[in-house]
């Protein structure tokens, strides 16, 4: 792991959020300056990645060549990620560098060698395949690299990041688009790709995402995380959400029959400007503080797109570029909202930043790729009509859309409800309740499965409860031994696990001192070890307080 990426919870909070009014442009654009080698670096990947896999303003994908790979590239992570969820795996410093200067080296190789092949004439569908599935591994890889950096953001920090890099990138590959040359977009694309490894070196002068000092707002997806036990339900429905969504949009980008869609003059300039309004505004919002953008907001504006697309799919049956260009818009909105909340994951997540961005990349394209191919699984290369089509991906989408907001509305209950629950626990006035307040907040909020897969199965959302019941044990001992009220703070964390030396530094006392007040402890209640102490609060002090 990154010696720079512990502790970030205790990054020091911002002093005032982007979004106050009297903040101008040129502030803004000091304040995010070192977020720049990870934009530039970001964007480059993308347009790397988009000549090769992607649409690139030509059609909605390139069909088999874009989900093949990615399935794939699924495949290959699915098995990392079971590796790393079994074993608990970290990858040090030195590590992520690796990875990504070997993920570099893999893309501009398989695409070099896409140039050899067409210029040889031995470019098979074979071929085509496998170079496609390394540019896909390679990219993937690479993108959380970048996303890895921004562990610790905040809402603002991470959507100015994503939201910048997309918008940059937009503009290149829009432009070569127009380009012919399928052998001079593969030699652009490995440029791209090799810009990498300079904006690497660049970031790691700079300060790092955490420390700009931007602060979340209640709304957002970093300020749940702050709350502990809502933060796993409220990532864990957006990830849901998100390929619920994802699903809808695979089947868009084969409407009706499942073929990829050709977007003509104007379908490439409609997606291009409509994306670049979009993502100009999605910004413009964050950095006036409207931290719901992120969330709710995102989320209305691509069931909009996905709706808006459909509606055009069906007024102009014979001219499908104009539905084609809202998907091509939505699926990169979609990008950005699923980049942000890898961001978000890698945030609260106490495992490997990786293991959350494959994870939730797997449910983004995984169910994208399905929802790609059902038209073929239905058998509907075969119907001339496209109601059925139109029929099944407008109930999708309301499905879809439903599910997002119960998702949401079943947070907030359960947010409410849990806090509750932790402040009738938190009351130490009522001595017989607060174990069975405890113990009636643990299992309201115990991870299910679904949170568990996701690596959300962190139990800080216990932390204050687990704190409050061994603080009462404390006090209970002190009447008990007759402790001094700070040897009753010092029994209290030392109990909980902490060392001598982080009990001194807890409570602002040399480590001496502490060692002091324990001795003291240990003589008074005439016990020897912590686990002593731990077993008498277990027997005695708990087990009374129930009889009660």
């Amino acid at each position: 792991m990154e010696a720079n990426e512990k502790g970030l919870a205790e990054a020091p909070p911002a002093e005032q959020a982007v979004g106050s009014s009297h903040r101008g442009l040129g502030w803004v654009l000091d304040a995010y300056r070192s977020l720049w080698p990870c934009i530039v670096g970001f964007a480059c990947m993308r347009i790397g990645a988009a000549f090769t896999i992607g649409g690139m303003y030509v059609g909605t994908d390139k069909g088999l060549f874009t989900d093949g790979p990615n399935v794939a590239t699924l495949a290959v992570l699915l098995v990392v990620g079971v590796v790393m969820f079994q074993t608990g795996l970290r990858f040090r410093k030195a590590v992520v560098r690796r990875i990504l200067f070997a993920s570099v080296a893999v893309q501009v190789v398989a695409v070099l060698g896409m140039v050899a092949f067409v210029t040889a004439g031995l470019y098979s569908s074979t071929a085509r395949f496998v170079l496609l599935t390394l540019v896909s591994l390679s990219s993937t890889v690479a993108s959380l690299y970048w996303l890895r950096r921004m562990r610790g953001a905040s809402m603002a920090t991470a959507a100015v990041m994503v939201l910048v890099s997309l918008a940059l990138s937009e503009v290149v590959i829009f432009l070569l688009s127009f380009v012919p040359s399928q052998e001079f977009r593969c030699i652009v694309s490995s440029l791209f790709a090799l810009g990498q490894l300079p904006c690497a070196r660049w970031a790691r002068g700079t300060e790092r995402a955490y420390q700009i000092a931007v602060s979340p707002s209640t709304s957002d997806h970093y300020a749940f995380v702050q709350q502990g036990m809502a933060g796993p339900r409220f990532l864990a429905a957006s990830a849901a959400g998100c390929a619920a969504l994802s699903f809808v949009l695979g089947f868009l980008r084969g409407y009706p029959h499942g073929d990829p869609i050709q977007l003509s003059l104007d379908g490439r300039v409609l997606a291009f400007v409509l994306t670049e309004v979009l993502f100009l505004a999605l910004l413009a919002a964050v950095l006036r503080g409207k931290s719901e953008t992120m969330t709710v907001g995102v989320f209305i504006i691509m069931e909009l797109l996905a709706a808006i697309s459909l509606v055009l799919y069906c007024m102009f049956h014979g001219h499908l570029s104009y539905g084609a260009a809202c998907v091509t818009t939505l699926n990169s909105v979609m990008s950005a909202f699923s980049w942000h909340i890898i961001i978000a994951f890698m945030t609260y997540g106490k495992r490997d930043p990786f293991y959350y961005g494959i994870v939730v990349w797997c449910l983004w394209v995984g169910a994208r790729s399905v929802g790609r191919i059902v038209p073929y699984a239905l058998g509907m290369g075969y119907v001339s009509d496209s109601h059925l089509t139109g029929t099944l991906v407008s109930l999708a989408l309301l499905v879809s859309t439903q599910f997002v907001f119960v998702k949401l509305m079943d947070v907030a209950v359960f947010s409410v409800r849990a806090q509750a629950t932790q402040q009738a626990a938190a009351q130490q006035g009522s001595e017989e309740e607060l174990p069975v307040a405890a113990d009636k907040l643990s299992a309201a909020v115990r991870p299910a499965a679904f949170d568990r897969l996701l690596g959300l199965d962190d139990d800080s959302g216990l932390k204050d409860v687990r704190e409050a019941l061994m603080s009462h044990n404390a006090e209970v001992m002190g009447r008990q031994f007759l402790l001094s009220e700070r040897e009753v703070e010092v029994l209290s964390l030392y109990a909980s696990g902490m060392t001598q030396k982080r009990v001194a530094e807890k409570l602002h006392i040399s480590a001496t001192t502490a060692h002091t007040h324990i001795t003291r402890i240990y003589a008074k209640t005439g016990l020897h070890s912590r686990q002593e102490i731990l077993d008498y609060m277990h027997e005695y002090v708990e087990n009374a307080t129930d009889t009660r």
